[in-house]
């Protein structure tokens, strides 16, 4: 699936090895401003979300996008909540 991501075109597709393929057209983006980012986001979920349907995948945990600096993204989990009482 291809899509516009400012003056760039995304495309987007599986691998044989079943990891999201990235490709940049005229070249990989440096930088994406806020609106870029955006749409970049927005077609990934418009992949995925069609992935979802024409495979019956349940696709709500999308931590694993690919990142443009090719760098993983770690998220802190919850802390729960205390259930002791102070007295």
């Amino acid at each position: 699936m291809k899509f516009r991501v400012g003056r760039f075109t995304c495309e987007v597709f599986l691998g044989d090895d079943g990891k999201l393929v990235l490709r940049w057209f005229p070249e990989p983006p440096k930088y994406l401003n806020r609106a870029e980012r955006e749409q970049y986001q927005a077609g990934i979920g418009e992949f995925l979300d069609g992935l979802e349907r024409k495979l019956g995948i349940d696709q709500r945990d999308r931590n694993n996008l690919p990142r443009l600096n090719g760098s993983a993204v770690v998220e802190a989990m919850p802390q729960k909540e205390s259930t002791q009482t102070q007295s």
